[in-house]
């Protein structure tokens, strides 16, 4: 299995409809593909987290890529697993800016529990980011 986790900057900003659309679509696709996962978003970059079958994620990631609602995809880590961080989430997790810009983790403390210490890091680390 592989895992890939990337940070990109949202072209513009998402609201919390415009959120679930993209998770429902991301959750339909990682479904039928094997894939799991987590993504967040601090009101202007988005953090994933996705893990499968290689072919599987080779296959999400150039849909990522080439995906209009966001550019500047930067790959943080890819690597071959042995056992999923989030094997019970298609796709977990969001983080939405408050109305004073400040970000609240919500789902997403409760998801990383399972997940090795560095991904919690990089998870954590991203959360102290403030949207422009």
């Amino acid at each position: 299995m592989k895992s890939v986790t990337y940070i990109s900057t949202a072209k513009e900003i998402f609201d919390n409809a415009a959120l679930d659309t993209l998770l429902l679509q991301c959750r339909a696709f990682n479904g039928k593909n094997d894939i799991t996962g987590c993504l967040v978003y601090n009101g202007i970059n988005f953090l994933q987290l996705i893990e499968g079958p290689e072919s599987s994620i080779d296959s999400c990631m150039a849909r990522i890529i080439a995906d209009d609602r966001h550019s500047g995809v930067v790959g943080i880590r890819s690597e071959t697993i042995g056992v999923r961080e989030f094997p019970s989430w298609t796709m977990a997790g969001r983080l939405y800016p408050d109305s004073k810009g400040q970000t609240s983790v919500g789902i997403i403390d409760e998801v990383l529990q399972g997940a090795r210490s560095q991904t919690r890091a990089i998870f954590s680390s991203f959360t102290t980011l403030k949207a422009a």
